[in-house]
């Protein structure tokens, strides 16, 4: 591991389908890791990274290409570490290589939940259930992620998004204040048929 790297906001990291090198620790920022748009699609964005979380560990261990392009939200500073090396370390270090394959049992169990979400459940139960995960009742938080990413991340459109943000603060679930967000109601069930 050298010293951390830096990229701009708009910066690509790597493009999906590029060899992979390494994984990376995300220190400081915020990057996205999407499927490019074709000719049918926007590009879809299937992560949202945030500081301390890891990226790029798929392909390492499938001995595969980058599944997705990584580019910087905003300005972002990460650490590297190569293949090889890393892979020396993993089989020298049982309790590295355990906690590697617990990170990556609980990604691929956060990728079911939000293809699950997408399929079963309604744009205000989806859009509730990231509130609940992201905050606790009575205490604000900024919405520190433009809406439309967010609505990407919840597999809605962005007007949808808008509209039951306002459905939950008519209902007294929740208070906006420009980007500060404030869940009200402790174990609040949103309904069925809310889309």
């Amino acid at each position: 591991m050298k010293e951390p790297l830096t990229l701009k906001r708009k910066e690509i990291l790597y493009h999906r389908g590029e060899a992979c090198k390494g994984f990376y620790v995300l220190v400081k920022g915020r990057i996205r890791l999407s499927y490019p748009a074709s000719e049918t699609s926007k590009a879809a964005t299937l992560r949202l990274v945030s500081p301390v979380q890891t990226f790029g560990e798929t392909a390492l261990f499938s001995g595969e290409t980058y599944y997705a392009t990584a580019e910087a939200l905003e300005d972002s500073k990460l650490f590297f570490w190569p293949i090889q090396p890393f892979l020396v370390a993993l089989a020298q270090d049982m309790e590295l290589n355990l906690g590697l394959h617990h990170a990556q049992a609980l990604y691929i169990r956060n990728l079911a939940q939000k293809l699950h979400r997408v399929e079963a459940e309604d744009a205000q139960t989806r859009l509730v259930e990231w509130l609940q995960e992201h905050t606790r009742p009575g205490l604000a938080f900024r919405l520190d992620i433009p809406k439309g990413l967010l609505a990407e991340e919840l597999g809605m459109a962005r007007e949808t998004l808008s509209r039951q943000l306002r459905k939950l603060q008519d209902q007294g679930v929740l208070r906006m204040e420009g980007t500060r967000l404030t869940l009200l109601q402790p174990g609040f069930a949103a309904g069925r048929g809310s889309a």
